[in-house]
């Protein structure tokens, strides 16, 4: 599109004529008024509205759309004296689906936003979720997807399979350290359990009592073993106790990850 640039214009623009002056009035072509029904004919087709003679409201609904499909967002008109929404039919639709898992920003007097939340993240986040679905987002249980379908998300990760977060829990990367999803296998941190009972030299015999629970010890009847030592320590060992893992009180979450 260009400035008007035919007789009579003043820097582009156009100005009313004045003969004391010697002013003559803008001359309008064809090639400018070609250009401006153009473009403005471009706008219409990129928000999918057909161009209908007489209708003062096709460019306006395809900006509407343009920035609804670029957004995630629908403008919902409000009249504040009387509390009335100044919808159509299709705008409701398009509200209430938004709405639905959407999040509702004041823009100005009357007039909010419906964002969908997807739309505040970026390709690649992650969120939790306790649903079984979540719309914009692909659940990390380590499965494989399309990169065809979703190209960015397999360029952020790098490949075509997502992160199996299904057990696990999240642990902050460090750099020069751990990268970001890298993986590290459970495991117990090195410690030594103290189990060990001295005595002194010339103590006289070891002798070893049944229990009778609750760490008390057992009479002199229930001795079980005797020993003659004459100094050191007896080892002791503990038996095996407690689950399959380390764990703490926690609660399961869903982990979803944005996708285009």
């Amino acid at each position: 599109m260009h400035r008007i640039d035919t007789p009579g214009n003043v820097g582009g623009l156009f100005v009313p004529p004045n003969p004391i002056i010697g002013q003559i009035p803008v001359v309008v072509d064809s090639a400018w008024l070609n250009d401006v029904q153009e473009n403005i004919m471009a706008v219409l087709a990129a928000g999918a509205v057909a161009a209908t003679k007489g209708d003062s409201a096709d460019l306006t609904n395809a900006i509407l759309a343009l920035i609804a499909g670029h957004l995630g967002t629908h403008v919902v008109t409000f009249n504040t004296r009387s509390g009335a929404v100044v919808l159509d039919g299709a705008d409701i639709d398009a509200a209430m689906a938004l709405a639905t898992n959407g999040l509702v920003q004041r823009t100005g007097a009357g007039t909010y936003v419906i964002v969908s939340p997807t739309k505040l993240l970026s390709v690649g986040d992650t969120v939790l979720s306790l649903g079984a679905a979540r719309a914009g987002a692909l659940l990390c249980d380590g499965s494989g997807f399309s990169g065809g379908t979703y190209p960015l998300l397999a360029a952020f990760l790098g490949g075509t399979v997502l992160p199996n977060m299904r057990d696990m829990v999240p642990k902050g990367a460090h750099a020069g350290i751990r990268a970001p999803g890298s993986l590290e296998a459970g495991g117990i941190e090195a410690h030594t359990h103290n189990a060990g009972m001295p005595f002194s030299t010339g103590s006289g015999p070891l002798d070893i009592y049944a229990s009778t629970g609750a760490g008390v010890p057992g009479a002199a009847s229930q001795r079980i073993h005797t020993d003659a030592l004459s100094g050191g320590e007896v080892q002791a060992i503990t038996s095996s106790t407690g689950g399959s893992a380390n764990l703490v009180d926690n609660m399961a979450w869903n982990f979803w990850m944005i996708h285009d």
